[in-house]
């Protein structure tokens, strides 16, 4: 059950550099129903956080709320906690589920490392949960410089990716509670339309 339980929650930090298959195929694995949802056709370049891009410091707590257009037997939304920290030289991220650490991921900004938990599925990555956090937090100068020929719309309240020659955004970002102005703090809604998944992310900043 509580497997089951971490395949739920970390399956919506997947990103968008992915093949063709939905994020949560590639992921979890096929569902035993066919469930009729489109498939992606565009593949996203490679994003990561430029250590030092990003202004400051980062420090944060994280409740993240998961919320999938695929629908599971007993599936239902959940909830999971995170500790990031970062600066020019190092970001840390500890993924926390049930009360305990399940996940530690250390990123110098070129190498990523982990200590997972037996209950982590292998083919959960590392860099789909830290393009995820870059997409929401870094800079937009920083993201367009990775995002090749992909387009990133930002304004006050939030930011859009689109694919080449598209007029759907494949990610929206919505900032609220002034979020985006406050940077770590606040509220977000990063909703991956390619891939049917939603992440609510309440902020706040550890001093």
């Amino acid at each position: 059950m509580k497997n089951k339980l971490l395949k739920c929650l970390l399956c919506g930090t997947a990103l968008l550099n992915l093949s063709a298959c939905s994020v949560i195929d590639q992921w979890l694995g096929a569902p035993s129903e066919p469930v009729s949802v489109s498939r992606p056709t565009a593949q996203m370049p490679s994003v990561l956080p430029v250590l030092q891009d990003y202004p400051g410091t980062f420090n944060v707590y994280q409740r993240i709320r998961v919320e999938t257009d695929r629908q599971y037997t007993e599936d239902q939304p959940t909830e999971f906690e995170a500790m990031i920290t970062a600066n020019r030289k190092n970001m840390k991220i500890a993924l926390m589920a049930l009360g305990m650490k399940v996940w530690s991921i250390d990123y110098d900004g070129m190498v990523i490392t982990e200590e997972r938990g037996e209950q982590v599925p292998e083919t959960l990555q590392a860099q789909y949960l830290m393009r995820d956090i870059a997409l929401v937090y870094w800079p937009a100068s920083s993201l367009k410089s990775q995002l090749k020929d992909w387009n990133l719309v930002e304004n006050a309240s939030g930011r859009q990716i689109f694919a080449p020659d598209s007029i759907t955004p494949a990610v929206t970002i919505t900032y609220q509670n002034s979020a985006k102005e406050r940077g770590s703090e606040g509220n977000v809604i990063l909703e991956n339309h390619l891939h049917h998944y939603r992440l609510m992310i309440q902020s706040s900043a550890v001093k």
